[in-house]
C-alpha cells in the first residue's frame, strides 16, 4: 500500500518517518505472537520443570518489580539516545529470557530470566508509541495517531488471537518447550521489524534544551526531572493519569484473577476457555481498529470517549457480578474484556501524546506506565487473595463496589478537567 502523499515537507525527510507506520504494525504483530504463544502454557511449563505455583506467582511479581525499577530510566535513555534501539533491545531481551527458561530448571536462574523479561518490556513500552507519535507529528499528521495506534493494537491483538492457536499446534506436535521456541522466534522477528524503523530526530532538540553531555548520568537525571515536571505540572496530564490508572487497573484485573475461574464456575472447560479467549481478543482487535471513528464523531472531545468507556465498564461489571445465565455471563465478559480493552490504549495513549512535548515523550510515557504497573502489583494479589480465602463471588462483589464508583469518578474528572485539543481530528486515511 503506498504511503500517503505529503506536500508540506520535503519527501526525503518525511518518507522514512511515514514508512514507520507499516513497520510498526509488523513489530506489534510479532510482539503479540511472541507473548501469547508461550504465556497460555507458562504455568504448566514451569510446574513441569519442578517449580511450585507459589514460586511461579513470585516470578510474576518480580517481573512487575523489574518493570517498576526500569520503566522511567529506560524511557529517559530512549529520549536521549534512541527510541528505535530501545525497542530493538527490549524485544531482543525478551527473546533472550525465553532462552534462559528453555535452558535451565534452576529457580535462581529463572528469576534472572524474569527480571530480564521485565526489563525488555520496560525498554519497549513508552519508547515505541513515542517513536510512532513523533513520526506522525514531524510529518504533520499527528492527528492520525488514534487511527494508527488503534490499527497497531489490532495487529498486536491479532497476534494474541493466533498465538494460543499456534500453541496448541506446536505443543501437539512436540512438547511445551516448542511453544517457548516459537516465542523466541517471534520476539526476534519483532526486534528485526523494529530495527527497520527510522528514529525521529528528537535527540538534537533534547540536547539543545539540556546543555549537558548527552550520555552522562547528570544529563539523564536532568531529563528525568524535567519529564516529571511536565507530567505533574499539567492538570490535564494528571487527570489523564488518574483516568488511565482506573481503566488500566480495571481491565488488567479482569484478565488476571477473575476471567478464568469465572468461566469455569459457569461450566466451561479449559479448552473452551482458550477458544473464548481468542474470540475475546479478536473482538477487542476489531474495537481497537474502529476506535478512531469515535474520536472523529466527537471532534476530539475526549470527555465523551471517557464517559462512554466508563459507562461500558460499569454496565459490564454489574452484569458480570449478577449474571445467573451462562449466556449473560459470557456477554458480560465480552463487554469487559473486549470493548474496554479495545478502547483503552487508543484513548489513553492519544490523550497523553497530544499533551506531551516531543523531546520528553518517551520518558513521560514511561513515568505514566510505571504508575500503572505499580498499582497492579498490589491490587492483583489483593483480589486474588479474596478469591482464594473467601470465594469468587466475594472477590467479584468487592471488585464491583470498588471499581464501579471509580469508573464514574474517572468520567467526572475527565469532564471537569479536560478540554478539547485544537485540531485533534484525524485528517488523513493512514492505514
Amino acid at each position: 500500500m503506498p504511503d500517503p502523499d505529503i506536500s508540506s515537507e520535503p519527501a526525503v525527510k518525511l518518507d522514512p518517518l511515514l514508512g514507520n507506520v507499516r513497520k510498526f504494525y509488523l513489530y506489534r504483530l510479532f510482539s503479540g505472537l511472541g507473548a501469547y504463544v508461550w504465556l497460555p502454557i507458562a504455568l504448566l511449563y514451569f510446574v513441569d520443570r519442578g517449580l511450585t505455583v507459589t514460586e511461579i506467582m513470585l516470578l510474576w511479581s518480580l517481573f512487575s518489580i523489574a518493570i517498576l525499577a526500569s520503566e522511567v530510566p529506560t524511557g529517559v535513555m530512549a529520549d536521549r539516545l534512541s527510541r528505535k534501539w530501545s525497542v530493538v533491545a527490549g524485544r531482543t531481551l525478551s527473546a533472550a529470557a525465553l532462552v534462559v527458561f528453555l535452558s535451565t530448571a534452576s529457580f535462581s536462574l529463572i528469576i534472572v530470566g524474569y527480571l530480564a523479561y521485565g526489563l525488555g518490556h520496560a525498554l519497549s513500552s513508552g519508547a515505541d508509541s513515542a517513536l510512532l507519535y513523533d513520526s506522525l507529528k514531524l510529518s504533520g499528521r499527528e492527528n492520525s495517531f488514534r487511527r494508527v495506534i488503534g490499527t497497531a493494537l489490532t495487529w498486536q491483538l491479532s497476534g494474541q488471537v493466533a498465538g494460543p492457536l499456534i500453541t496448541g499446534i506446536v505443543v501437539g506436535v512436540g512438547d511445551m518447550s516448542w511453544a517457548l521456541i516459537a516465542g523466541f522466534l517471534f520476539y526476534l522477528s519483532s526486534a528485526l521489524a523494529a530495527s527497520f524503523l527510522a528514529d525521529p530526530p528528537t535527540v538534537p532538540a533534547i540536547r539543545a534544551a539540556e546543555p549537558v553531555i548527552g550520555s552522562s548520568f547528570a544529563g539523564h537525571l536532568r531529563h528525568l526531572k524535567t519529564s516529571l515536571r511536565v507530567v505533574t505540572g499539567s492538570r490535564e496530564l494528571l487527570a489523564i493519569v488518574v483516568i488511565g490508572l482506573v481503566i488500566f487497573d480495571f481491565t488488567e484485573l479482569m484478565k488476571r484473577p477473575f476471567v478464568q475461574p469465572y468461566l469455569v464456575f459457569f461450566g466451561f472447560s479449559a479448552s473452551q476457555i482458550g477458544y473464548l479467549y481468542s474470540l475475546f481478543v479478536a473482538v477487542a482487535a476489531v474495537v481497537a481498529r474502529v476506535s478512531h471513528r469515535l474520536d472523529e464523531a466527537f471532534r476530539g472531545d475526549e470527555r465523551k470517549l471517557i464517559t462512554i468507556t466508563a459507562a461500558v465498564g460499569v454496565a459490564g461489571l454489574v452484569s458480570l457480578v449478577n449474571a445467573t445465565a451462562t449466556w449473560l455471563a459470557v456477554a458480560a465478559v465480552f463487554v469487559m474484556f473486549s470493548l474496554d480493552w479495545g478502547l483503552r490504549e487508543p484513548l489513553i495513549q492519544t490523550s497523553l501524546n497530544r499533551r506531551v512535548p516531543s523531546e520528553y515523550r518517551a520518558a513521560c510515557l514511561s513515568v505514566v506506565n510505571m504508575i500503572f504497573s505499580f498499582v497492579t502489583v498490589f491490587t492483583g494479589p489483593f483480589f486474588g487473595f479474596l478469591v482464594d480465602a473467601y470465594s469468587l463471588k466475594t472477590g467479584l462483589t468487592v471488585f464491583q463496589f470498588a471499581f464501579g464508583p471509580l469508573l464514574l469518578i474517572a468520567a467526572v474528572i475527565g469532564w471537569s478537567v479536560l478540554r478539547p485539543v485544537p485540531g485533534s481530528v484525524s485528517d488523513m486515511n493512514l492505514r
